[in-house]
């Protein structure tokens, strides 16, 4: 850097990464003039507007002269403004003089006009961008919140936290030794990070669906087994039989985060406004309720700075979905890419940005408009013509994806009521069972990432298990390889519903501690892996 040219580095959102980029500035004679090339007029206008009062309002001077800088971007990649305060501010200063020119600086920021630092969208993900092998001091906002994300994080350079643009200036020029700098690499290998617990805590409200699980054995064994394997549920049932406080006790039975896991969703939340209101070690597995209007790019993600979707937001947890025939088909038929691939494309002008979207589906349906297509009690007013068109609602392609299927009967509330008081179940036992049952799932999911490492793999849960690993990673027996074959033959079962039934039987050995894969545990799997004409029409032929 020499002259009247200087350059900083910098970060820039790109889905839910960092892309590393560079400013360039250069300072020319003439008139007074600041453009920035590659914001828009707008952007630029309030860049300056930021800049110039941030560095008055701090003892500085704006740079006499035409100033122009460039923002090398790799790509087509989406150029925000406000986070490039902080770097532009100091190539002002570095241009002009009035502090240390310094090779390898990277910084992010948003600048008040008082010259404090603020917090910006992503910026965890942008402290953890790697901007080069040789060693480059980062300056970013004091956001306290993300450091017990960043215990892993190696740095060739420094890492300082600052809350004032003068912080930033006398950190850069004497090396974090004078000015109100939080070093935080320093600060990480003293830190020590604060175990959640979260998993002893219970919600009150859910207690009110306990009466209706005590009559639900099915839908809860199911239930039990979807969240132990990730596979994707549809419950079935009538009005009023339980199907959302089943539903509610998900999120309840969620296993805890592993610290892959939460960094990856800390990464996603730090994208969001609620990043700011969530502390690292408060967060949980995600569990998002989307309402049934929400609209295309809601549950996608996307926006004219491309930000994550219900999808993304649901990624490693659960995505709610009550009354799935009231979403748009339009909706039900963007979740076929995330539920094959695990991720989410979403093309904008010439952007196309990949957002992570593995998370297990859950969601609840009537069997018919008025709900009583296959109440044994109560007959269905539904005509012909109604049901096909209700049917008509449910996605073939989406139902294809669903790997278990459970019909919630409706339990008369005397049998119910029986069932609680001669079992004398208090609310307190029930606690304790859905902790016991969450404790097994996590044993249960705890065993398949051993299982993965144990060949090679990268750690995934049993829905996940591409086909061709079945033999290698499954370890199913001859006898229920030729359960399994029978099993084809009497339903007719498709490519994707015989790869249903495998990973689903499998979780069932493994909530089991079974290390083979073995008839009774295809049979289970059977029961869950029927289908959704098989739950409709062949249950209707038993009543």
């Amino acid at each position: 850097m020499q002259g009247r040219y200087a350059y900083i580095h910098t970060a820039l959102i790109m889905g839910v990464v960092a892309v590393p980029t560079r400013i360039e500035i250069t300072l020319l004679p003439g008139l007074p003039y600041f453009e920035v090339a590659g914001l828009s007029s707008r952007e630029s206008r309030e860049s300056r507007l930021r800049v110039e009062a941030a560095l008055q309002n701090s003892g500085y001077k704006m740079p006499p002269g035409r100033i122009s800088l460039n923002i090398v971007a790799e790509g087509h990649t989406e150029i925000s403004g406000q986070a490039l305060d902080l770097p532009i501010a100091l190539l002002c200063l570095m241009i002009s003089k009035q502090m240390i020119l310094r090779p390898q600086i990277a910084a992010f920021g948003r600048l008040g006009l008082d010259g404090r630092v603020h917090a910006v969208r992503g910026g965890y993900a942008r402290v953890r961008a790697n901007y080069g092998d040789d060693p480059c001091h980062l300056v970013c906002p004091v956001q306290e919140d993300y450091l017990p994300a960043l215990t892993d994080i190696h740095r060739n350079g420094a890492l300082w936290a600052v809350e004032t643009l003068r912080d930033a200036v006398l950190a850069i020029s004497t090396e974090g030794r004078q000015g109100a700098v939080t070093n935080v690499v320093e600060r990480l290998k003293e830190l020590s990070v604060e175990e959640n617990g979260g998993g002893t805590s219970y919600r009150s409200e859910n207690m009110d669906g306990l009466i209706t699980v005590r009559g639900q054995a099915e839908a809860w064994s199911g239930l039990r087994l979807a969240l132990a394997g990730e596979h994707h549920m549809l419950m079935l049932g009538p009005p009023g039989c339980g199907k959302s406080s089943m539903a509610s006790w998900a999120e309840m039975l969620l296993p805890e985060l592993n610290e892959s896991e939460r960094r990856e969703c800390w990464q996603i939340l730090s994208l969001t406004e609620k990043g700011s209101n969530v502390a690292y070690s408060e967060l949980t597995r995600p569990f998002r309720t989307p309402h049934t209007g929400i609209t295309l790019t809601a549950l996608t993600g996307g926006g004219i700075y491309p930000e994550p979707g219900e999808v993304t937001m649901a990624h490693h947890g659960v995505l709610f979905m009550d009354e799935l025939p009231r979403f748009s088909p339009v909706v039900l038929t963007a979740l076929h890419q995330p539920l094959d691939r695990g991720e989410i494309c979403v093309t904008r002008l010439k952007q196309r940005i990949n957002f992570p979207a593995r998370f297990m589906l859950l969601a609840t349906a009537n069997p018919c408009p008025c709900g009583y297509f296959l109440d044994r009690t109560q007959r269905c007013t539904c005509s012909p013509g109604a049901l096909q068109r209700y049917l008509s609602r449910f996605p073939r392609p989406l139902l294809d994806r669903t790997d278990i299927v459970v019909y919630m009967p409706d339990v008369r509330e005397a049998d119910l009521h029986d069932s609680f008081v001669n079992e004398g179940k208090s609310a307190l036992n029930a606690r304790e069972s859905a902790e016991s049952s969450r404790q097994q799932i996590t044993a249960c999911r705890e065993r398949q990432y051993r299982r993965c490492a144990r060949l090679g793999l990268p750690p995934m849960l049993n829905s996940a298990v591409p086909p061709d690993l079945f033999a290698d990673s499954f370890a199913i027996t001859k006898a229920a390889e030729g359960y399994i074959k029978a099993v084809l033959e009497r339903y007719h079962l498709s490519a994707r519903g015989l790869h249903r039934l495998i990973r689903v039987a499998r979780t069932q050995a493994d909530m089991e501690c079974e290390d083979d894969l073995l008839p009774e545990h295809v049979d289970i799997a059977r029961i869950f892996c029927r289908g959704f004409a098989e739950q409709l029409y062949g249950r209707r032929e038993e009543s």
